[in-house]
């Protein structure tokens, strides 16, 4: 059994967008103690943006031919290393010359090391690794494509493993190696946060993947109310036991997985245009928030700008939708990959896709031919979104 659409990955990607937005503006209003509870409820942002984008990717290559590795690398390069070239400029720019004049500063007249235009500018070392992860998983899904189920459930056995590998060998001493005090003060800051960033994240990589090859028998699951009202359960435990306590080791991951896993089951009654929208623009507003939260903390540090909880929030809440703002207006102006990816250009969406024409005429209430309604099964038959970053 498959669903038409895995409609809590929207969900997941908005709520997470979002929790990634709050803890940006909460670090650069100088972290209100009354807000450290809530910044525990946004733990499981940034994993969850990782495994929705790998479930998605392995879902995508398995389910169809792409066209060989040559056009996977310049499709996964137009989306995501090209906007970091881009927006790494951009910052880099605005940091050295645009945000001192603002407050009244002398410029500081030089930009960052080059090495920021391959890591990636402090919060866009996401897109770097979701490019260089993608390209590492390439090889073994289409190895796939030509084998047969067990051979899936094999590997997928086999990356559920690998996570509790890479988990123990990192908290036992891979940690000490990419932990932000271990590198020399010379080292660039760009640099250190990647490796450090990409050290804690890789582990969510094999879930997701792990997941997409068992995706039929996880949907089989989620068929079942038992089983949606115990992954809901589950939610709910590892959340408490995360938020309420700081002792028991590897929370913060058991809870992003809970979470990620109960996204996974049919929630059409949170089906919605509005919904589907924002989650397009995630990665847009990933990009863009950034700036505002910068100007926010030179606003604390040189303006005696002290907000409390609630200012945040509403902060938070008043970046998140400037962004997205923001992002709309650029992809209508410059509708074009390499600028924010993930969002469908105007020229795009004019195209209806063939695929599409039993939904339309669906909404339409006109009679639906048999064999646009086969070619229509045929085409969706894995049922899932097709937004993958």
């Amino acid at each position: 059994m498959t669903f038409s659409r895995y409609e809590g990955l929207d969900g997941l990607r908005v709520a997470a967008s979002f929790g990634i937005v709050f803890l940006h503006v909460t670090v650069a209003a100088g972290s209100p103690n009354a807000l450290e509870l809530f910044l525990k409820f946004r733990d499981s942002a940034l994993p969850l943006m990782v495994m929705a984008s790998f479930f998605l990717l392995t879902v995508s290559l398995t389910r169809k031919p792409d066209g060989g590795f040559a056009g996977f690398f310049s499709r996964r390069l137009k989306r995501l290393w090209l906007p970091l070239i881009v927006w790494s400029f951009v910052y880099s720019l605005t940091e050295a010359f645009v945000i001192p004049v603002l407050f009244g500063f002398a410029p500081a007249g030089e930009m960052p090391s080059p090495i920021v235009f391959f890591t990636g500018y402090r919060h866009l070392w996401f897109l770097q690794f979701i490019f260089v992860g993608s390209l590492v998983i390439y090889p073994f899904i289409c190895w796939l494509n030509g084998e047969r189920k067990p051979a899936r459930a094999k590997l997928s056995f086999f990356c559920f493993c690998l996570t509790f590998l890479y988990g123990f060998l990192f908290y036992s001493f891979l940690k000490n190696y990419t932990d932000w005090d271990s590198f020399s003060p010379e080292t660039d800051g760009n640099l250190k946060l990647f490796i450090s960033q990409a050290g804690n994240y890789i582990l969510y990589i094999p879930i997701a993947v792990g997941c997409g090859l068992m995706r039929e028998r996880i949907s089989d699951l989620f068929a079942r109310s038992a089983f949606r009202r115990l992954s809901l359960v589950f939610v709910l435990i590892a959340m408490a036991i995360h938020v309420g306590t700081n002792i028991i080791p590897f929370t913060r991951e058991i809870y992003g997985v809970a979470v990620f896993l109960a996204a996974l089951q049919p929630w059409r009654k949170i089906s919605s245009a509005t919904l589907q929208t924002l989650a397009a623009y995630s990665y847009g507003i990933y990009i863009l928030h950034f700036l505002p939260a910068q100007i926010l903390w030179m606003f604390v540090a040189y303006r005696n700008f002290e907000p409390d909880g609630a200012a945040v929030f509403a902060i938070a809440a008043a970046v998140y939708f400037a962004s997205f703002a923001a992002a709309v207006l650029i992809r209508k102006s410059f509708p074009a990959d390499w600028l924010l990816p993930l969002v469908r250009s105007n020229r795009e969406q004019k195209r209806q896709n063939p695929a599409d024409k039993f939904t339309l005429a669906a909404a339409r209430k006109r009679p639906i031919r048999g064999c646009e309604f086969k070619k229509f099964q045929k085409r969706n038959k894995l049922g899932v979104n097709t937004g993958e970053i």
